[in-house]
């Protein structure tokens, strides 16, 4: 076992799970918001890479997840999965590093950039809809940040973000070794 793997059983867990982290850059730096979108590429929603593989692909895993954990200090990401049981735990975080390595080496395909800034407007507009959802944006904008009208630029900075970003921030931060 690695030194930076550990290994905890829960008896009264029903499945195996397994999740891993890595500390990444505090939010609103150029290299979070493009990991943000990393999360977005790599397990965000049933398009996501890594569900398409593990969920609906070899149907290996029972539930995918992932965590942006956005501090003003450092921060982390998380991916995380509830494999079915009889799976090989290893074989799944295979498939994960994989992909993280494939992200690293070639960034997000245009395709995917493309779909991705239609996701995001569209996030933005529904969330604009509700008073609820503005007015928790421009709270943590102000709390985190000290800028409400962080609330209006938001968007157009993670519009920004290039595939070259993504890839850079992906090779930097997610060790895949």
């Amino acid at each position: 076992v690695a030194d930076n793997y550990m290994e905890y059983e829960d008896k009264l867990a029903p499945f195996p799970a397994f999740l891993m982290g890595w500390k990444v850059p505090p939010r609103r730096t150029r290299d979070h918001q493009a990991l943000t979108l990393a999360g977005h590429l790599l397990f965000e929603g049933a398009s996501s890479r890594l569900y398409q593989k593990l969920v609906k692909g070899d149907e290996s895993v029972v539930q995918l997840f992932g965590i942006n954990d956005e501090r003003r200090g450092p921060s982390g990401i998380a991916i995380g999965a509830i494999p079915k049981p009889g799976e090989d735990l290893s074989r799944i975080r295979n498939v994960i590093m994989e992909e993280i390595k494939d992200l690293s080496k070639n960034g997000p395909t245009a395709e995917e950039m493309t779909k991705l800034k239609n996701q995001l407007i569209n996030d933005e507009v529904r969330s604009r809809q509700s008073s609820m959802s503005r007015a928790q944006q421009i709270a943590q904008f102000t709390l985190y940040d000290g800028d409400p009208s962080l609330i209006n630029s938001e968007l157009s900075t993670l519009l920004s973000i290039t595939a070259e970003d993504v890839r850079h921030a992906v090779s930097k931060f997610l060790d895949t070794e």
